[in-house]
């Protein structure tokens, strides 16, 4: 009997040993410490398991199946690298190429679509309009999506905007477009906003970005926001959401972590001295966000198995029919590369459908003896490329996080207590997996 491969341990402030495995999302205490004849009751739980246990294979499969189906077509489509925004942080400021997508291009586009939706027997449609700032290409928005209607594809659709753009008109014709939902970032209230995502012409930004958004939900169009963070702003935060809550209820904000993506792409000098201090520790912002988390909904046992949910995809990319899909119609597997030219896979004008680069985390030296992989799939693999390592956000705060679960939990008692019985995941289903952009 041993210690199962996914189960992490900490030593709580009493000295107990609390046990938690990524995989089953079971939780356990032993006030004394592991020891050989607590293993057969850990086991029932999947927190030990059989010295000769094969738990990579089943798990390994279910990740192959899950990259490789075909149940969504999913793209993102930039139909202008173009921005009406200058902000100092973005990742493409190098490769904002001028224009929008041709007529010719478009055509190529839809046809593209066509053809290979029905060559992989896909179910759904997905495209998330991205840039640039894709309502400067509305025009090409209006155009593709109405081809596609009216070939009869099962359209949903989504976008990353500013919306600095957003008139009644436009998110009435976004709406007509199938988009559901659009997400826009918002870096603080007013001036402090303003200062980070400046329009082109150096003019604010934040009046006109939140009448738009008022415009999309006026038009049935769900609304999320992100919030780029830094330390600088990192105070304007709570600021927001409470204006946010009372202005637009209805808006969910996200806080994300700014990073140095320019200085690590090798495009551009490093922009963070002189206006960003950036979360340099890992455990900073995840900390930050986790308590943030607890503050806004309460400590539950519903918040902290939200938290820990184990994943079967990280993301789109590690998906092989997903593509990014620029203003040229060059293919790429990740909107990070977008824009960067010797970054593409191929192109809509080529024959074949281009193949991902190839990863399996299973394998990689880094994530395949991590007790944290079913929490990440191998997580984020272009902030790895800036960065050197992309972990697991559990995995910095893991010590707040089962602390807090088990003064949550723990009733007391002799011996090992099961806080949390096994949920255990269905490995062997045919059931596709299905990405939402």
């Amino acid at each position: 009997m041993k210690q199962s491969r996914y189960t992490v341990s900490v030593t709580d402030a009493d000295g107990a040993t609390i046990l938690y495995n990524t995989l089953t999302q079971t939780l356990a205490v032993c006030p004394d410490g592991v020891s050989a004849q607590d293993a057969p009751s850990l086991a029932e739980e999947g927190l030990f398991v059989a010295d000769d246990a094969d738990e990579v294979t089943a798990l390994r499969a279910r990740y192959a199946r899950d990259c490789a189906t075909t149940e969504n077509f999913c793209l993102a489509i930039a139909p202008t690298l173009e921005c009406n925004f200058a902000c100092p942080y973005c990742y493409e400021r190098e490769v904002k190429h001028a224009g929008l997508m041709s007529t010719a291009t478009q055509d190529a586009l839809v046809a593209w679509i066509e053809r290979n939706f029905k060559a992989l027997g896909s179910s759904k449609l997905k495209i998330l309009w991205y840039g640039g700032e894709p309502l400067m290409g509305l025009s090409v928005i209006e155009r593709v999506s109405a081809l596609l209607l009216e070939a009869g594809l099962p359209l949903e659709a989504t976008a990353i905007s500013n919306c600095g753009l957003v008139t009644p008109e436009v998110a009435a014709k976004l709406a007509a477009c199938k988009v559901q939902r659009v997400t826009a970032t918002l870096d603080g209230v007013g001036a402090t906003h303003d200062a980070h995502r400046p329009t082109l012409s150096g003019k604010p930004s934040f009046d006109a970005i939140i009448a738009g958004l008022g415009n999309l939900l006026e038009a049935g169009i769900e609304v999320g926001c992100l919030f780029n963070e830094d330390r600088g702003n990192s105070a304007e935060y709570d600021q927001l959401k409470a204006y946010l809550d009372q202005t637009l209820p209805q808006v969910e904000l996200t806080a994300s972590q700014v990073f140095d993506y320019c200085q690590c792409l090798d495009k551009c000098a490093d922009f963070t001295r002189e206006k960003y201090d950036l979360f340099t520790d890992p455990q900073e912002f995840a900390l930050r966000q986790y308590q943030r988390s607890v503050a806004t909904y309460g400590l539950s046992d519903q918040l902290l198995a939200g938290l820990m949910t184990p994943l079967r995809l990280f993301c789109s990319r590690q998906a092989h029919t997903y593509f990014v899909i620029d203003e040229a119609g060059r293919l790429y597997e990740c909107d990070g590369d977008v824009g960067y030219t010797d970054r593409a896979l191929g192109s809509i004008f080529d024959d074949q459908l281009p193949a991902h680069a190839p990863y399996d985390p299973f394998v990689d030296p880094l994530c395949e003896p991590c007790a944290y992989l079913p929490l990440c799939m191998g997580n984020c693999r272009w902030t790895r490329d800036c960065t050197g390592a992309s972990c697991a956000p559990q995995k910095a705060i893991i010590q707040e996080v089962l602390h807090d679960w088990r003064t949550l939990l723990d009733k007391g008692g002799e011996g090992v207590r099961i806080l949390r019985p096994a949920t255990i995941p269905d490995l062997e289903g045919t059931e596709p997996y299905t990405l939402w952009l």
